[in-house]
């Protein structure tokens, strides 16, 4: 959709004057709702004892006419092929007033119902003694799983404030197996420290705004192998943003859509430094409404997908790519492949930093461009630092380029840590100081170790095509998966933090997984089975722990320990693919594409509206493959640029192309909100190819500072390097492996 298009959309959206909304807002008289004789445009005459008639199927859904015997209303019932009643549309839902809901909800009866070309109509309308009238319609259309319903409301009668409307989905699905309201709520957020649980809080629904969901105010329900779910399309405008509320009742669970935007009966604001959550009842965040005026009307689309879920799989997949398909807004890049190659090196080379001793590059630099006088003055071995993998990406550019200078930095960097990081055990530490100029002790987390290792295996692999194997990397990679071996608990898990003398510290993320990656990369180079058998072990550990259960909790050190994360995810994904290279065992990439299923619910699939005050908006930041880190916190993360790679090599392994687009779209996106010559976000001018590491969606605090929605703060955050990292790995990967994907990226 291009400009204009959007431009028109956006009007087409909403067409309302926008005025001030008094203090006192107009409540009219009650409505009388009459129910209108039936107008059906078919040749089939109506009988008064039937009760349900087929008006429209498809291979996954039914979609059936009721009439109760006492009443004109009509009742859309919307069921599986097998029969199975799974929601209804059977009113069109008016709010006015009200601090949440409304003071006066209307539920306007569906009084019409006919078909014509193939698509059904809804009519009804609603309307009281001093000549306030709503009219409402619906056009309803089917294809495979997907019910598009496009809803039209028209108002007539004296100004009228406080007013919201909206889509409200029955359904009698009662017993659920999952649930989720993707990017935000999994299953209710069980054991969650500061994010909001469950579907109520105090008895009162939650709402939640369309931007904290990665498909616009999308709520999925599963019970048996059914699976429903309901989205709308976005918004394109601040003041039209919807919002989604799961009301659980003793017939079911019914799913509601409205705009504008609701958030109640709190808004969750983000996380104090003393892990305790932070809700707010501010009015300026908390909604709007409209002030509707004579003739004024209407128009939104809402979507409902009904499906089974596979054998191997959740259903929200379904509806995951179901929604994908359906708002399909292509993601703009800022760069194509080759440019983008270029301004990573760039915004890298400002990181470099070296001493006596230890060589590589800073997780982040200061504003002014200083390695040394950053918050976070250190090298790192593994996640956030990926000295290794730096080490790996030079001798790839080496080999392509034969610049001596890349080979001395990467040998460089490998030497510092296999020189002066090990520990008598086979741990070693993973993060130098740039201020001490000494490696320190900061947790020895089994996920830095293990990474930093596989990519030093990596080096070496590289290094016997260039020159010789370094027989001192391999011993210290020895050494560490040794330590791995010895290490590992009874159930197979690798633990997460030790102390440097090896005793286990803590024991319940998945950060451990990534040592099935680095045995399995260990068992390639030196051929010891006990590695293998090993990762196995760990692999199956994990398949149950994070994949099959569910724990899909993360591995950043920012977040609670009970925080779901698409980046400890991510690691998941990694490590099953790597075991399934070296196996060939179908349980391994089943149970990865199972992960990476989970891991896109994290994943726009839409463009979030943003002001044209902030950064987002003026420089028009595309979020479609761009990703929430975390349901903690409702910020877009460049971390999407390391799922990328897990999707293409899915891709590979199954041909679904569907794990290709994503991957591009996430590339894309990270190709936005760079520094430029034009425009340096406040950093020093020199600074070009810079970024930082996340963007605020919705008004926030992270860590006891007020982040606005859509600013980059690059200033208060500084620059990272690892963005660029994680693309020039997908450059060097999508050219060797992915050549057809080079010429997607433009």
């Amino acid at each position: 959709m291009g400009v204009a298009q959007r431009h028109i959309a956006a009007k087409l959206l909403f067409v309302v004057s926008h005025v001030a909304e008094r203090s006192g807002v107009y409540l009219p008289e009650r409505y009388s709702t009459p129910y209108l004789t039936t107008n059906l445009k078919r040749n089939e005459k109506r009988e008064s004892q039937v009760e349900q008639m087929l008006i429209l199927s498809s291979d996954f859904v039914e979609i059936h006419e009721s009439v109760r015997p006492d009443s004109e209303s009509r009742e859309i019932l919307i069921l599986s092929r097998q029969s199975r009643k799974l929601c209804t549309i059977s009113y069109f839902p008016i709010f006015i007033g009200g601090r949440h809901y409304a003071e006066e909800e209307l539920h306007v009866p569906v009084e019409s119902v006919f078909l014509e070309d193939g698509k059904l109509f809804l009519e009804g309308s609603v309307s009281n003694d001093a000549g306030t009238q709503w009219q409402i319609g619906d056009e309803i259309a089917i294809e495979g799983n997907l019910i598009s319903i496009r809803r039209r409301w028209k108002y007539r009668g004296e100004r009228l404030g406080g007013v919201r409307l909206g889509f409200d989905l029955p359904s009698e699905l009662n017993d659920l197996d999952y649930w989720m309201i993707p990017g935000l709520m999994y299953n209710g957020n069980p054991g969650a420290q500061c994010q909001p649980t469950g579907m109520v809080k105090d008895g009162e629904p939650w709402c939640f705004r369309e931007e904290r969901t990665t498909v616009p105010s999308c709520i999925i329900l599963e019970s048996g192998k059914d699976v429903v779910g309901a989205f709308t399309e976005p918004s394109r405008d601040e003041d039209c943003l919807s919002f989604c509320s799961l009301i659980p009742s003793e017939e079911g669970h019914m799913i509601r859509i409205g705009f504008p935007f609701l958030e109640a009966p709190l808004i969750y604001m983000g996380d104090l430094d003393d892990d305790r959550e932070l809700y707010v009842k501010k009015s300026w965040l908390a909604g709007k409404s409209f002030v509707v005026e004579n003739g004024d009307s209407f128009e939104r689309t809402f979507y409902v997908v009904v499906d089974k879920s596979a054998e191997t799989s959740h259903g929200y997949i379904k509806i995951l790519d179901r929604a994908w398909d359906t708002i399909s807004d292509e993601t703009t890049s800022c760069y194509d492949l080759d440019d983008l190659h270029k301004i990573c090196w760039q915004a890298i080379s400002y990181h470099w930093y070296e001493d006596d001793k230890v060589s590589g590059y800073s997780t982040r630099i200061s504003n002014k461009g200083h390695p040394e006088k950053s918050h976070s003055p250190n090298i790192t071995a593994g996640w956030c630092g990926v000295a290794f993998m730096m080490g790996y990406l030079l001798l790839k550019e080496f080999m392509n380029t034969g610049d001596k200078e890349l080979l001395s930095k990467a040998t460089s960097i490998a030497a510092s840590y296999v020189n002066y990081s090990g520990l008598p055990n086979g741990m070693y530490l993973t993060h130098y100081n740039l201020v001490k100029r000494a490696f320190i002790y900061q947790a020895c987390t089994t996920l830095q170790m293990a990474e930093g290792v596989y990519w030093l295996l990596k080096m070496n692999e590289l290094m016997s095509e260039i020159e010789t194997r370094d027989e001192d990397w391999d011993d210290f990679a020895r050494e560490f998966c040794d330590f791995l071996v010895r290490s590992q608990l009874p159930g197979g898990s690798f633990g997460e933090k030790w102390s440097p003398y090896g005793e286990l510290i803590s024991d319940y993320r998945s950060g451990g997984v990534y040592a099935v990656a680095t045995l399995a990369e260990a068992f390639k180079a030196f051929g010891e089975r006990e590695y293998l058998e090993s990762a196995e072990r760990g692999a199956r550990y994990y398949i149950d722990f994070c994949v099959d259960k569910e724990y899909n909790y993360g591995i950043c050190v920012d977040q609670l320990d009970t925080t779901v994360e698409m980046d400890g995810n991510d690691a998941v994904v990694f490590a099953l693919l790597e075991i399934y290279d070296v196996t060939k065992k179908a349980i391994y990439l089943e149970k990865a594409i199972k992960a990476a299923e989970f891991g896109v619910s994290f994943q726009y699939v839409y463009h979030v509206a943003f002001s044209s005050h902030c950064d987002a908006g003026k420089y028009n930041l595309d979020t479609r493959g761009g990703a929430l880190i975390t349901n903690q916190t409702p910020v877009v993360c460049h971390w999407v640029a390391w799922a990328a790679l897990g999707f293409l090599r899915i891709w590979e392994h199954t041909g679904d192309k569907r794990w290709c687009e994503r991957a591009v779209s996430a590339i894309k996106h990270t190709t936005h909100l760079i520094t430029t010559e034009g425009e340096t976000f406040g950093c020093a001018s020199h600074l070009i190819g810079c970024r930082e590491e996340v963007l605020a969606v919705v008004d926030l605090v992270k860590g006891g500072v007020f982040k606005k929605k859509g600013m980059v703060e690059i200033v208060d955050f500084e620059p990272v390097f690892w963005p660029a990292a994680f693309n020039l790995l997908n450059i060097i990967m999508i050219r060797e492996k992915y050549p057809t994907v080079s010429s997607m990226i433009m």
